[in-house]
C-alpha cells in the first residue's frame, strides 16, 4: 500500500485490479441493471407502436432478465406473457379446451397477417421493431451503469484502506507520507 497525496486512489485501483473477481461482480451488476432498464423501455416502445395501450395484448408484453451464474451469462427477454393456463389452473397437455391467451394472440399478431392473408389493422412486427429501435440506447446504459458500479467499488476499496490506516494509528503505528506530500 502506498502512502501520500492521492495514493489511496492508486492503491485502491491496484487492489481492485489484483482482485478480478470484484471487477467481474461489478460488471455483472452493471450489465444486469442496464439490460433491465433496456427491456422495460422496449416493452414501453412496443406498446406505443401498437397504438392501443388498454388492449390486453399491449398489457401482455413483459420483460425479464436472467443471470446464469455458472457460465456468467446474462440474457434479456421482452415478449408476450402466457398466463391463461395458470389463471384457470389447467394442467399441461389438456386437449380440446380453448382459453384465449394474450401470449398466443400476440405471436399471431406479431406476424401481421391473419390466416387468410388479410392484414391486421395495427403495424406488423411491432415488438421486433421496438427492439431494433431501442438498440442504440443499450451502449449508453451499459457505460452509465458500469461507471457507477466501478466507482462504487473504488470508493469502497478507498474506505477499506483508510479504515486500515486508522486502525494502525490507534495501535500506535504511524506512517509519514512519502516525499513530504500533505494529506
Amino acid at each position: 500500500m502506498s502512502i501520500g497525496y492521492k495514493d489511496d486512489f492508486v492503491s485502491a485501483l491496484e487492489n481492485i485490479a489484483s482482485d478480478l473477481e470484484g471487477i467481474n461482480d461489478a460488471a455483472a451488476i452493471a450489465i444486469h441493471k442496464a439490460l433491465d432498464e433496456w427491456t422495460a423501455r422496449v416493452a414501453i416502445v412496443a406498446s406505443m407502436k401498437l397504438g392501443r395501450p388498454h388492449w390486453e395484448l399491449s398489457q401482455a408484453i413483459a420483460n425479464k432478465v436472467v443471470d446464469y451464474l455458472e457460465n456468467h451469462k446474462i440474457f434479456a427477454m421482452t415478449g408476450f406473457r402466457f398466463r391463461s393456463g395458470r389463471k384457470w389452473s389447467i394442467k399441461h397437455g389438456t386437449r380440446n379446451v380453448y382459453f384465449p391467451d394474450p401470449g398466443y394472440y400476440g405471436q399471431y399478431h406479431e406476424g401481421g397477417f391473419r390466416r387468410g392473408g388479410v392484414p391486421y389493422r395495427h403495424p406488423a412486427r411491432f415488438l421486433r421493431d421496438a427492439k431494433i429501435s431501442s438498440m442504440p440506447i443499450l451502449d449508453n446504459l451499459i457505460s452509465k451503469y458500469l461507471n457507477e458500479e466501478i466507482q462504487k467499488a473504488i470508493q469502497q476499496e478507498v474506505a477499506n484502506i483508510r479504515s486500515q490506516r486508522k486502525a494502525r494509528r490507534r495501535g500506535g503505528i504511524r506512517q509519514d507520507p512519502e516525499n513530504g506530500f500533505p494529506r
